[in-house]
């Protein structure tokens, strides 16, 4: 038997067949492994074969970078381009991450320490500001205000109101409410002569609005006037010396009597400089018993017309009744 035979017999028993049943199949179809060479040598130890490459990772194109910050709990997605470009690749070799954009973090608010002091003190000065002149004017009106009554009696034969800056002065039937009623009631008691009106220049020039106020007095008889100057002539001697008429009369009501009103100027005879604008209102009176009331509000001749309201307020508070 050849050596051929003995191998072809041995790969039969390895096989599960009998020796020498090797019909059907070709002869090359039987062997196990590589062919062995003649002579029973094992084969030679061949070089395993070389791997394939690995394959070359695709470029991932970067995502610009974001314009503004990063939102809270947005995440940092590549551009969808991208991926799709990469593929099954990209999936095995993993790219290089794209840098994040650097949140910006919001800037920090001004420290409210001495900026916040310095605001505040800044608003105090501008209310304390704003509120100076009001409380000026409020002070300059707060005078004006009749706030105090005076009862009727023997020598005011009438009730009325005044404000609270005016104090009544008497002299003889002659009676003055005024802020400055101790200087200013010689002058109307004295009628303008001897120094009465030194006393009054002094108040003009300290406070000209001290010379502000209200003369009265009255008659017991009813005048007689029929013309205007019969009543600037019955007037006259009520009056300090020198007093002119500048306009009158003009008929109007007060206390519910008719009543005449004039305005002229109180001058004094030593300085023609020194004045005093007045305007008198004559009331003819007819109850309880008849009389003549005669008021005269006074001020400076700069200042009179800013005291005009002042005035019309307290002749609508004449009350010959209560």
């Amino acid at each position: 038997m050849s050596f051929e035979q003995e191998l072809a017999e041995l790969d039969g028993h390895q096989d599960g067949r009998p020796n020498g049943d090797h019909s059907g199949a070709p002869a090359d179809s039987m062997q196990w492994g590589p062919p062995r060479p003649l002579g029973g040598q094992p084969p030679a130890p061949q070089p395993p074969a070389p791997l394939p490459p690995p394959p070359e990772p695709v470029p991932v194109p970067e995502a610009p970078p974001q314009s503004g910050p990063v939102q809270p709990g947005q995440p940092d997605v590549a551009e969808p381009a991208a991926l799709a470009a990469a593929g099954v690749a990209a999936s095995r070799s993993r790219p290089a991450k794209p840098p994040r954009a650097r949140r910006q973090r919001p800037p920090k608010a001004p420290s409210r320490g001495r900026s916040g002091l310095m605001i505040g003190l800044i608003a105090v000065a501008a209310v304390v500001l704003l509120a100076i002149p009001v409380v000026l004017f409020i002070n300059s009106k707060g005078g004006d205000r009749l706030t105090e009554t005076s009862a009727r009696d023997n020598l005011v034969p009438f009730s009325f109101k005044y404000p609270g800056s005016w104090r009544r002065q008497e002299a003889g039937i002659n009676v003055v409410f005024s802020p400055s009623g101790r200087e200013l009631t010689t002058l109307f008691s004295q009628k303008g002569t001897g120094d009465s009106w030194n006393p009054v220049k002094d108040v003009l020039d300290k406070d000209g609005d001290a010379a502000t106020g209200l003369a009265t007095s009255f008659t017991s008889t009813v005048l007689e006037a029929g013309t205007p100057e019969q009543l600037r002539d019955a007037i006259q001697p009520l009056l300090p010396a020198n007093a002119t008429f500048s306009s009158g009369p003009e008929q109007l009501l007060v206390g519910g009597y008719a009543a005449d009103k004039l305005e002229g100027d109180l001058t004094d005879p030593a300085d023609p400089g020194t004045k005093l604008h007045f305007m008198a209102i004559v009331v003819q009176v007819q109850r309880p018993t008849p009389k003549t009331v005669y008021l005269v509000f006074f001020a400076p001749q700069e200042t009179f017309d800013s005291k005009r309201d002042l005035f019309t307020k307290v002749q609508q508070s004449v009350d010959f009744l209560s």
